[in-house]
Order: C-alpha cells, then structure tokens, then sequence
C-alpha cells in the first residue's frame, strides 16, 4: 500500500526545493507557500501523524537559510532559521526527550541566525552605529549554537562554534577572546583530525598576531596552515596562505622571498579559475617593486646604488605598473569595485613616481569618484592624500606660471582638509566602537555573573526542595507505621 504520509511529506518538500531559489535569470525569489503555512500546519501534522519528526525537512529548511545567506538575502535567511526553532520547539517534550537528533537542526538555526548577523556587520555598507549591534548580536546565537551541541557532544560543531565565536571577537578587537575559541578549535579539530579545519583555523590565529605585528607568530601559523592544505591538495587555501606569508615578508622588507609567495599565489590561481585572488596577487607583486623604490634603505646596499641609476628605478616602476594595470583588467572585468579603487591608485602613484602627473590625476580622480559612489570612506581618505600630494607636486614645477602654483596649492589645501576629515571621522567611529565594545563587555559579565548567581540560587531552592519532600516522606512513613500500629 501506498504511505500517503510519505508521500505528503515528499510533496512539502518539493515546495521548498533548492531548485525553486534561483529564477530563469539567476536571480532569487520567495516560495510558493509561506514558511508560517508549513510552521502550523505541515509540520505538526506530519509529526503527531507518524509519531516521528523527520530531519530531512528541518535540515531542508536549514539549507535554504544557508543559501539565502550566500546569495546576501538575509532577511529571508533569518526567517527560515528562526522557523526552524518554532517548528522544533512546538511539540517540546516530544522532540527534545526522544529524539535529540532534532537539537542538531536548532544548533544549526542557531548558528544560521549568527552567520546571518556577523555578515550584516562585516558588511561594507553596514553603518558604522550598526555593526557592534549586528556582532553582538551574532555572539549571542553562536554562544546559544556552542551550548547545544555541548550537550550533544558533536565535536566537529562544537570547534565550528568556537570558530565561529572567534571571529566574531576579532572583527570586535577582542583579540585575547579570539585566539581563546581559536585554539579550543584547533584541540578539537586536532584531535578529531580535521586537516582542513586546521588549516582554516591556523589562518586565522595568523591573523591575530598580525595585528599587533607579532610576524613570527604569524607566519609560523600561515606555514602550518600551507603545510595542511597542501596534505589535502586545497589550492584555494595554498593560495591563501602563499598570499598571506609574502604579505608578512613584503612589510618586513624581505621582497624577493615575497615575490617568490606571491607568483606562487598568482600562478595557483590562475590555474583554478580565480581572477580575484589572481587580481589580489598582482596587486601584491605591484606593491613589492614599488616598494624596492621608495623603502630601498630596508634593502642590501647594493639595491641602493642601484637605485641611484634612474634607468633601474623605472624598470622596478615599470614593472609595479605592469601588473597595477593588469590587476586593474581583471578587476573591471569581474565587477570588483574595491579592486579596482585600489588598482587606480597605485597605477596614480607610480604615474607621480615617473611624472606622468595628469595620467596620475587622472586616475587618482576615479579612484576618487568611485570611492565616493560606493560610499567607502577608507579609500576616500587614501583618494584625497594621494591627491594632496600629487597637487604639492604640481605647485612646486617651476615649469608652470605662479597663477597655476597659486591654483594647485589651492587644491592640495582643499584635498588635505577633505583628507583630515575622513581620517578624523574613521578615528571618530573607531573610538566609537571601542566604546560600545567596552560597554558590551560590561554588560555581557554582569548579565554572565547574574545568570551564575541564578543557577546557584536555583541549585540551593532544588537542594532545599528536595530535603524538605524528602522530609515529608518520612513523616508521612512514620505517620502511616502508627496508624496501621494502632489498628493492629
């Protein structure tokens, strides 16, 4: 006979098929039916109907949050988390005494909604007020995800949520915290050997001690982390780490140990398809050349006399601007603004450096005017310094008439206060978000210590409880013993 419940339930779940996200052009669209259809009426009849909840329609659900997520659709991603919750959590006492398999969909809700969050505040065009908000609020649901599944003991996501957790305190500059849950996932991963995990993991802490320029200890984890996704044969992460290690060598002076990393980065991907991270190489060998040039005295003395030669000089800056140009191809090409901003002025300062200056304006001022299209105020404040100096360049050629000095340092003063306004303002915010950090902190210990204090008090009131019925029984024992004493 046919199961007409299966049949059902293989019905909602055509409703809900990955296939239906995406449209003829590519695009995203909503479901036929409502998520709060399914909420009160599929689900539950399909549980107390066949007295078993099936996880092949949560983690369903679960997979359409993840790929609205990818796909930036982010209200839509967080409405099918949190139904997730609702349906799993509506039949309480049946789905999370017999069947604690359900609690790895809410863990993986939970996690979704944090996701969701940290992504709303990694978010370039996210609000310099909002992002402590969205982060915060992305700690409370991975916090809630590590729980869950310490209860379930589900090792492989119990290092995810650290790693999660850890991210979330390094985009807050908490970096202690971070390379706290950091190395708890690593133990774990270590221990369950999860090669790729690891790899992840170790470029992650690099990353931490990047920031306060503790370079040994950043490379020695980006070489662990190369060392691991060359085991798995992970050309995406070699690339990564390849990129990341010449970036330490670059800022360190060490170039041709650099530029080795970076042409080991450009080929591999190259190979693979990956014109981003191809464009990112470029830019990197671009910077080391120009570097060679301006911070020579990092350099054997040879170097430096060399330098005094100007053919050398625009050989090292011809070559920066060879690849500048061609990162800036690959940029256009895929559509990466951020890319190609930054591409426009380091081709705008090599062209000061070989005084091409109106190709140098030229350029400067697109990386201007696009910076200021997408709104992003780092690059505003690099376009207006480059700019600044290329108009103090311009003021001082004795080439030109007094009228025109008279107009470039006009401009160059115009550039430098657009210039001290951006930075203040950057500082401004980054002084702002410590502040809501700090004050996040506070907040989260006291709520901590609260909920410490409450589950002592709770421990006390159960221990109390329990010797008073304890208690209770005896005397209704020896009040029951004389009484069937005295009818004897």
């Amino acid at each position: 006979m046919l199961n007409y419940n299966k049949i059902f339930f293989v019905c909602c779940l055509f409703l809900y098929h990955p296939s239906e996200i995406s449209s003829a052009n590519g695009t995203n669209k909503e479901f036929p039916i409502h998520i709060n259809v399914i909420s009160e009426i599929v689900f539950p009849w399909y549980i107390f109907k066949t007295e078993k909840p099936d996880t092949i329609f949560i983690n369903k659900l679960n997979k359409l949050s993840i790929d609205f997520i990818n796909n930036g659709k982010y209200d839509s991603a967080l409405s099918y988390a949190e139904n997730v919750i609702l349906l799993c959590n509506k039949p309480e006492r049946f789905l999370k005494i017999y069947h604690p398999a359900i609690k790895n969909g809410i863990a993986a809700a939970y996690n979704n909604i944090g996701n969701i969050y940290y992504e709303k505040g990694a978010a370039a065009t996210c609000p310099i007020e909002n992002k402590e908000t969205f982060f915060s609020e992305a700690l409370k649901y991975h916090l809630i995800a590590l729980n869950i599944n310490t209860e379930l003991k589900n090792q492989k996501d119990i290092a995810g949520s650290y790693l999660n957790i850890g991210i979330i305190y390094y985009y807050q500059n908490n970096f202690p915290e971070a390379l706290k849950n950091y190395y708890a996932a690593l133990n774990i991963r270590e221990v369950i050997g999860d090669t790729k995990g690891l790899a992840n993991i170790y470029i992650n802490i690099g990353l931490v001690y990047d920031e306060p320029a503790n370079f040994s200890e950043a490379l020695k984890n980006y070489f662990s982390a190369l060392k691991k996704y060359k085991e798995i044969n992970d050309k995406d992460g070699v690339a990564v780490a390849f990129n990341n290690i010449g970036r330490i060598y670059n800022s360190r002076g060490h170039y041709s140990e650099a530029e080795k990393m970076y042409l080991a980065s450009l080929k591999i991907n190259e190979e693979i398809g990956n014109r981003a991270g191809a464009a990112f190489s470029l830019n990197n060998i671009g910077n080391i050349y120009w570097n060679k040039v301006n911070y020579s005295d990092v350099q054997p003395s040879i170097l430096s006399l060399k330098l005094h030669r100007s053919n050398e000089k625009n050989n090292l800056l011809n070559i920066a601007l060879k690849n500048y140009l061609a990162a800036l191809k690959i940029c256009e090409e895929i559509g990466d603004k951020t890319g190609i901003i930054e591409s426009y002025i380091n081709i705008g300062v090599v062209q000061m450096d070989i005084k091409k200056l109106n190709s140098a304006r030229n350029y400067l001022t697109k990386a201007l005017q696009l910076s200021k299209k997408i709104e992003n105020k780092d690059w505003l404040k690099e376009s207006y310094a480059r700019l600044e100096e290329l108009d103090s360049t311009q003021a001082t050629s004795a080439s030109i008439s007094q009228q025109k000095q008279g107009e470039y340092w006009k401009l160059a003063y115009q550039h430098h206060k657009l210039f001290e306004l951006y930075r203040d303002s950057i500082d401004a915010e980054t002084n702002e978000i410590k502040y809501i950090q700090a004050n996040a902190n506070n907040t989260f210990k006291k709520k901590e210590a609260v909920t410490i204090e409450n589950k002592k008090l709770e421990k006390q009131v159960f221990i109390l409880l329990s010797f008073l019925l304890l208690f209770i029984f005896i005397i209704a024992g020896f009040i029951i013993h004389m009484i069937r004493s005295q009818k004897k």
